[in-house]
């Protein structure tokens, strides 16, 4: 039965390393008692800039064929477009479980991948 669970570790490690998630793993002082392991995922800061990033390079090309990065101004060089905002909105709010409301829809919170990424976390319950 450890083995198992060495096995889901391992692959929850990995899986994590591909979504730049961060896994806290708990053990026990004595390692043969994985009745009392815990695993508990978070989505840190750079995974959500990470995620928003890989989100708008693969559905906004100019993104790309601009060569910008997480600061440049996504509304202010035509990147996103007013219905891109909308693609952007039901995005983030499907990928980090949170509700975004009409005063949140505005040039300061969807200026940058940056700024995007402190929406999120803002956003967040517990934040």
């Amino acid at each position: 039965m450890h083995q198992v669970l060495k096995q889901s570790l391992d692959k929850k490690q990995r899986w994590a390393s591909n979504m730049n998630d961060v896994y806290e793993v708990t053990r026990p002082d004595n390692d043969a008692d994985y009745r009392t392991s815990s695993v508990s995922k978070t989505k840190n800061d750079s995974g959500i800039s990470a995620n928003i990033r890989a989100y708008i390079e693969g559905r906004f090309p100019l993104f790309i064929s601009h060569g910008m990065n997480e600061e440049s101004s996504l509304l202010e060089s035509g990147v996103i477009d007013s219905l891109g905002i909308l693609d952007v909105v039901a995005y983030l709010e499907t990928e980090f479980a949170i509700t975004i409301d009409n005063d949140d829809v505005s040039p300061e919170h969807f200026g940058s991948v940056t700024t995007l990424a402190k929406l999120v976390q803002m956003k967040r319950p517990g934040a």
